[in-house]
């Protein structure tokens, strides 16, 4: 098998393996942040899971290897799901709850940003024939198909007349990149989701509102990655942010004082401390069980790190940050201590929800990193096609050039 070949296969299998993966590691943070790990429901469903296989140690490594292999298959079909949403599905155009599924028709307006369409047409006629088709302007994957071919053939022209690093061979590492992410992401859906599938057998609990709970908790962190999302690209038209250093998101434009640099990761903070205040500890110390002054002192801390870490920041932001990071903890303390006193409450939904933040975690990590990506490679495009094009535009020198003395 070649190497090539051998990168392929790895590459189908991460989103089988991060499934896999993601499904233990839910299982396990479930296991270990119980109160008492001895009566998690989970423990005892495992238990009578692998006592009904009563497999030897030679039979369990063969079904270890089996459901590593399984990876590479269920991987595959993984990747088929992720394209079909990426390019054929009904969101492709215009994309769904961007920046988890971002739009095509938003990538090329990025990739041609600039770019005039007389050069990107030029005169041939046959470049001209596939312009005019009425898809040209109405569907993206016609339009998109040209895009490429125009980036590789030029990509192609600089390789051939420079040595050194390839843009092809970079623009390859890329998109596959981009592609392992996304895939990737979903194979942790889809572990979480059998997690959950896990939690209502052995709890009792509805697949409904563990659904709704966790796709309302998600949709805030996508909204608020949007929010950056469209800072950082400056889509904001009406807002001059070139000359500041820093960019900030002004979610009250008549107040300028209110700023904020990365609100999803302080969604994120403020859903750790309902938590870290509400749920028993797992672990049982005479010192800190149930003490609110430590757990206070371990929020204070995260909370002045982060402060600390913008200390280079406008004091717009630092301010707005600090008091937004106060004024949330002591709405997750009382929302904490409603929970507990709720009747209706059980214990195991401490359990879920600690499942249920390191799920989003996951999320913000595999996005982030995907829209770096994402952009590293339409700038790579957008800059290629260029230079390219204004090399090609350049009038040609007539006569010989002179010499040199």
């Amino acid at each position: 098998m070649k190497e090539n070949d051998q990168s392929r296969f790895i590459r189908w299998g991460i989103p089988g393996w991060m499934m896999f993966i993601s499904f233990i590691s839910f299982l396990l943070f479930d296991i270990t942040l119980s109160p008492v790990s001895n009566n998690n429901s989970l423990v005892g469903f495992l238990a009578r899971q692998a006592a009904s296989l009563s497999l030897d140690s030679t039979a369990s490594a063969a079904v270890v290897l089996l459901v590593a292999a399984s990876g590479i298959p269920l991987g595959f079909l993984i990747y088929q799901v992720y394209f079909y949403i990426r390019w054929n599905s009904p969101f492709s155009r215009d994309g769904l709850f961007p920046p988890l599924i971002v739009g095509r028709w938003n990538d090329l307006e990025r990739t041609i940003s600039g770019i005039k369409e007389n050069d990107i047409i030029g005169n041939d006629a046959w470049r001209k024939a596939w312009a005019s088709n009425p898809l040209y302007k109405t569907d993206h994957s016609w339009k998109w198909r040209y895009i490429e071919n125009l980036f590789i053939e030029l990509a192609q022209e600089l390789d051939s007349k420079f040595s050194g690093a390839s843009i092809n061979v970079r623009y390859r590492y890329l998109l596959d990149l981009m592609h392992t992410l996304g895939a990737g992401l979903f194979g942790i859906y889809l572990g979480y989701l059998a997690y959950l599938l896990v939690k209502v057998k052995t709890d009792s609990l509805s697949l409904t509102i563990l659904t709704i709970i966790s796709a309302a908790c998600l949709f805030i962190l996508v909204w608020l990655l949007e929010a950056e999302d469209k800072v950082r690209r400056e889509e904001n038209k009406h807002e001059n942010i070139s000359n500041n250093k820093y960019l900030a998101l002004k979610p009250i434009k008549n107040i300028p004082a209110i700023q904020f640099s990365n609100p999803s990761a302080i969604y994120l903070i403020f859903l750790f401390a309902i938590l870290y205040f509400g749920s028993p500890s797992p672990y049982v110390v005479t010192y800190t069980q149930n003490h609110l002054l430590f757990r206070l002192i371990v929020i204070a801390l995260i909370a002045g790190a982060w402060v600390f870490s913008k200390r280079h920041y406008p004091k717009a932001i630092i301010w707005t940050e600090l008091i937004t990071l106060t004024a949330l903890t002591t709405v997750a303390y009382l929302i904490s201590q409603w929970l507990k006193s709720s009747v209706e409450f059980k214990l195991e939904w401490w359990n879920i929800g600690w499942s249920i933040l390191l799920f989003l975690i996951t999320n913000m990590i595999f996005v982030k990193n995907r829209q770096n990506t994402r952009d590293d490679l339409i700038a790579m495009q957008n800059y290629t096609i260029k230079r390219c094009l204004s090399i090609r535009n350049q009038p040609k020198p007539k006569g010989k050039p002179a010499k040199i003395k």
